[in-house]
């Protein structure tokens, strides 16, 4: 791979300052980039060590009666891991695993949803902030040049697409800033990724707004 998070958000993840739909992007990526783990793993011991000596602040809690009225539920029947899967790193595995109805069985066994022809998704249930969505694109498909009311995020898990800042393939991030009109051209093979954004897409031609109007209806 060769598209990474920037190390802005990167820190971001460290720190644990970043909505549930990045922090979901940055460990799927960490799992297969060992580059970004170092970095994070720099960045979380210099926020240890700067916790360290961070002056020490009296609490006036008294832990033992706080302790006395914790009641401690049974542990939980533990669940097999998920086996691996060669398209979903294991954060998002165990993501699908534990909102899915039926077992996780891979890309085939997804309730993909038709948006037009070439592009399907999933909608990806997340905490308060940017959406998360899983795509599947055919072969050659070309999203009609648009731009977004907020950042996007985008995470390629199998196969790839190439648009004006070169060619992404399984692993590599692209970041784009609100407003930034773009389009891409997925890959013979098709292309299979995992996007948090702010909004839809919104479309700058006149046949990407009828596909729009299209798939919304």
């Amino acid at each position: 791979m060769t598209h990474h998070p920037s190390d802005e958000l990167l820190v971001a993840y460290a720190s644990g300052a970043v909505p549930d739909g990045v922090e979901l992007v940055i460990a799927c990526h960490l799992e297969r980039c060992p580059l970004c783990r170092a970095e994070v793993a720099a960045a979380e011991a210099v926020g240890g060590v700067m916790l360290d000596e961070a002056p020490a602040v009296p609490l006036s809690v008294d832990f033992d009666a706080l302790l006395a009225r914790v009641v401690v539920a049974p542990p939980a029947p533990a669940r097999p891991p998920p086996a691996p899967d060669p398209v979903f790193p294991a954060p998002l595995v165990r993501r699908l695993s534990t909102t899915m109805s039926a077992p996780f069985v891979g890309v085939s066994g997804l309730p993909w949803r038709f948006v037009v022809p070439g592009a399907r998704r999933v909608s990806l249930p997340v905490g308060p902030g940017p959406r998360a969505t899983l795509w599947l694109f055919g072969g050659g498909f070309r999203p009609p040049r648009h731009t977004h009311p907020g950042d996007e995020l985008t995470l390629v898990l199998s196969g790839g697409y190439r648009d004006r800042h070169g060619a992404f393939g399984p692993g590599d991030v692209e970041e784009r800033a609100a407003e930034d009109a773009h389009e891409q051209r997925m890959d013979d093979e098709g292309c299979v990724a995992l996007i948090v954004d702010e909004g839809p897409i919104v479309p700058t031609t006149w046949f990407g707004r009828l596909l729009a109007r299209f798939a919304s209806g």
